[in-house]
């Protein structure tokens, strides 16, 4: 007899793994703005000394060393959010009181209103631990922002004098 609970609850195919995923150009802290189209997907945060071509969007093939945290998101328009934890440490690890020099990039992964949100949440961590995985293998160290306020205080010191 089939569970007819777990039948009713199922995407239709809305929640395939995206063959290829793409960012959006980046975006400086300070731009960004609330969008009509609501989206979940993954996110980057990155400090960029100067400002990028807005044409240009961070490749995951080629994923940059100025990528400093990997998140993910049920809906861009409340997350990342200004009250973020990795824009707080961002803060205090580079004294960029303005964010003048942080950005972010999203990458659309299915739009708001999966009904299922176990399978939903599932995917986006699968994504978010993906590109942390191949950040990490492409420049041997995990992003800095990723972990607790001592490890990140610590890489950044190592960073620094390296």
């Amino acid at each position: 007899m089939k569970n007819r609970a777990a039948s009713t609850n199922r995407p239709q195919g809305l929640l395939k793994e995206p063959r290829k995923l793409r960012f959006l150009p980046w975006c400086a802290w300070a731009d960004r703005k609330p969008q009509a189209d609501l989206w979940a997907g993954i996110y980057v945060l990155g400090r960029i000394d100067s400002p990028p071509d807005p044409a240009k969007a961070p490749s995951f093939r080629k994923l940059p060393k100025e990528i400093l945290y990997v998140g993910m998101s049920k809906n861009f328009n409340n997350r990342p959010a200004a009250d973020h934890e990795g824009v707080k440490r961002y803060r205090e690890l580079y004294g960029d009181a303005d964010l003048k020099k942080l950005y972010v990039s999203v990458c659309r992964v299915v739009p708001v209103g999966c009904s299922n949100f176990d399978l939903l949440y599932a995917l986006l961590e699968h994504l978010e631990t993906k590109v942390q995985w191949d950040y990490t293998r492409k420049h041997e160290q995990l992003p800095l922002l990723r972990g607790n306020k001592k490890r990140s205080k610590r890489k950044a010191a190592e960073r620094k004098a390296a």
